[in-house]
């Protein structure tokens, strides 16, 4: 084989395959938080997830789901990783079609693949890495559609295949449409490349385009279809076309958009240069040369990359949710293939021989730094904490949470796995909205307060659009459950879960609560704590193991959990046993200040000075702001320090 041949059939193998494998070698095995096991479940029982629905993820999701190759998650976790491979495949043709440099398009295919974001995209199931591919698609087919019809009127012909690449562009679109709607934000710039084409579409063109558009937003009867026969606590209530409508247009988030106000926007701007930064570090240099080579060859594509980056930045940092960072994975692409151009670029200067070595440590230095961070393989925390929550419970019991990605969690080892279920979940984070009290009912009874208190939040209509609506809707959800559980209190023993576990709460809405290990009690007849509740080996869950939030957090979880049971342990004189857990909750966390601060506390009253000298001075230097610390000062000047 020829060095052609090979760099023609090879490189683009390259551009899809190695992304791939280190996709797959760093994916989550386990469900994972926010809307990741929401999808798995939504896919593996055909029902709805949140608005807008996400039909063709969904049906994607399905098909994967009954196709018996490794365990279920990691299957699942794997279809975010071709999809995120896919647009790297895409992007290296991208690159080929605008410079004809095959080492240009390999280059940008591998760094666009372990960019920062697209890497966190492939290693867990979410919506963001099919947004990419289709993205990657589209602006192939326009870019491809341009340049025939460029040849066909340089050769004085009327080819066709121009017409073909422009309407998979058209029909690409809409499929993006039903995967993650602000595809709608790129509509700028796909006039500019439709508009400053040197041959435009007729009107036969345009019109079968729109077809095909509509022909792929038929994807979303699904919602309707699928909405009056799924139950377990899915999303439905689309009833009739005007809520389908407000359904794909994601009505109930609108609340959010400039949320928070100046201050918020402010602070969303002043981290947005660290944020960019590490997608593409250094390699983001190469932005300029290419801004040359599109200025000189394609100055349409340049400015639409542009407004379309520039557009879905803007948006983003006006959006107010918790997992922004996917709403800008098509900014990053579209200036991914600016620094691919630019490659090519200096590619034709005096410096080409030193590119192709920069290339590969542009691409290595991302992989380097960042493969401790990516790699999702070892991570089972949710799983792990769902079910650790899930055996500490009586049977017939019901637990609330403001945690919704536990909830989640709750819901998989009830109905994938199989286990536990006798314990009725609720979630907060749903009970603003009708349909979910709907669901509820077939569970558990739904007193009628709670329910009109809801149904009123929707009444007014032009409410939902306001900026506050959000905080209506969290007052509504919080009168609401206060209704459901003291309802709840005279048929099963009820628990709460709070999503912020830093305190200690002794009552919650007025109603008493009793620790039982990862849970509270609401309104217990017996106020003695669980002592004995399950926890995960310390040897599977140390803070310093892991480099992702999520899992530093559950270690941070087990470790109050542990501490907690120390200092009731301690208030009853055990201190044998005390010091045991406050061990156990430092293997969790070594650094957690209430356990160093306890232990030695017990050493004080075991009469061991030194051991608690020791402690006590590490206590300070943990925590030089806390109440404490003239207590503990008193302390250690009583032992002579």
């Amino acid at each position: 084989m020829t060095r052609t041949s090979l760099e023609r059939y090879g490189f683009p193998i390259l551009a899809g395959v190695l992304p791939l494998a280190l996709y797959a070698f760093t994916a989550c095995r386990d469900i994972f938080w926010m809307d990741s096991t929401e999808f798995m479940l939504v896919g593996r029982h055909l029902a709805i997830s949140h608005p807008p629905g996400y039909p063709l993820l969904t049906l994607i999701i399905r098909l994967f789901s009954i196709v018996p190759i490794l365990a279920l998650p990691f299957r699942l976790s794997l279809v975010a990783a071709m999809a995120a491979a896919g647009s790297c495949l895409f992007a290296y043709f991208i690159i080929l079609e605008l410079s004809r440099d095959r080492l240009a398009g390999l280059f940008s295919a591998l760094l666009w693949g372990v960019s920062f974001e697209l890497w966190q995209q492939a290693t867990v199931l979410e919506v963001y890495s099919f947004q990419v591919l289709l993205l990657s698609v589209l602006l192939l087919a326009m870019v491809k559609w341009r340049n025939m019809e460029v040849r066909n009127i340089k050769r004085q012909s009327a080819g066709t295949t121009g017409a073909r690449w422009l309407l998979l562009a058209f029909f690409v679109f809409g499929l993006a449409l039903t995967n993650h709607t602000p595809i709608v934000l790129w509509i700028p710039s796909l006039l500019i490349l439709l508009l400053t084409s040197p041959a435009r579409p007729g009107p036969r063109v345009l019109g079968f385009g729109v077809l095909l558009i509509g022909l792929a937003i038929c994807l979303y009867i699904y919602v309707p279809l699928r909405s009056p026969v799924v139950n377990g606590q899915f999303w439905t209530g689309v009833d009739s076309l005007s809520d389908l409508f407000q359904f794909i247009s994601g009505r109930m988030y609108r609340y959010r958009l400039l949320a928070g106000g100046t201050a918020y926007l402010g602070r969303q701007a002043s981290i947005l240069p660290s944020l960019a930064g590490k997608q593409l570090l250094a390699a983001w240099a190469l932005v300029i040369p290419g801004a040359v080579l599109l200025w000189r060859s394609y100055r349409s594509l340049l400015a639409a990359l542009l407004l379309g980056a520039a557009i879905v930045t803007v948006a983003a940092l006006a959006y107010n949710i918790p997992d922004k960072e996917g709403y800008l994975l098509p900014a990053y692409l579209a200036l991914l293939i600016m620094v691919g151009c630019g490659f090519a670029f200096l590619r034709n200067t005096r410096a080409r021989r030193a590119i192709a070595p920069l290339g590969l440590v542009l691409v290595a230095l991302p992989v380097a730094l960042f493969l401790p961070v990516q790699n999702r393989s070892r991570l089972h925390g949710l799983s792990d904490l769902s079910r650790a929550v899930l055996s500490s419970l009586p049977p017939n019991s019901t637990v609330f949470t403001d945690d919704y990605s536990l909830y989640q969690g709750i819901r998989w080892q009830q109905q994938i796995v199989g286990y536990r279920a006798d314990v009725v979940s609720v979630v907060q984070y749903y009970l603003a909205v009708p349909w979910y009290l709907d669901q509820l009912s077939r569970t558990m009874p739904v007193p009628e307060p709670a329910a009109d208190i809801v149904r009123r939040l929707w009444q007014n209509s032009g409410r939902v659009d306001d900026i506050d609506f959000g905080q209506q809707a969290k007052a509504a959800s919080q009168q609401a459950i206060l209704l459901l559980v003291r309802n709840r209190l005279l048929q099963s023993r009820v628990f709460w879960i709070p999503d912020d576990f830093s305190g200690w709460p002794q009552d919650w809405n007025g109603l008493h609560l009793t620790m039982r290990g990862l849970c509270y009690e609401v309104a217990a007849q017996d106020t003695l704590p669980d002592l004995d509740s399950p926890l995960p080996p310390a040897s599977r869950y140390h803070i310093t193991m892991y480099r992702d939030l999520e899992t530093q957090d559950i270690c941070r979880r087990f470790a109050v959990t542990a501490c907690r049971r120390g200092i009731i342990r301690l208030a009853n004189n055990a201190n044998t046993e005390a010091i045991r857990d406050f061990d156990l909750s430092l293997q969790y966390f070594p650094d957690y200040p209430s356990a160093i601060e306890d232990k030695g506390i017990v050493f004080l009253y075991s009469n061991q000075p030194d051991s608690a000298r020791f402690y006590l001075n590490r206590f300070i230097t943990l925590e030089p702001q806390s109440p404490e610390l003239p207590k503990i000062r008193e302390i250690l000047a009583r032992l002579g320090n």
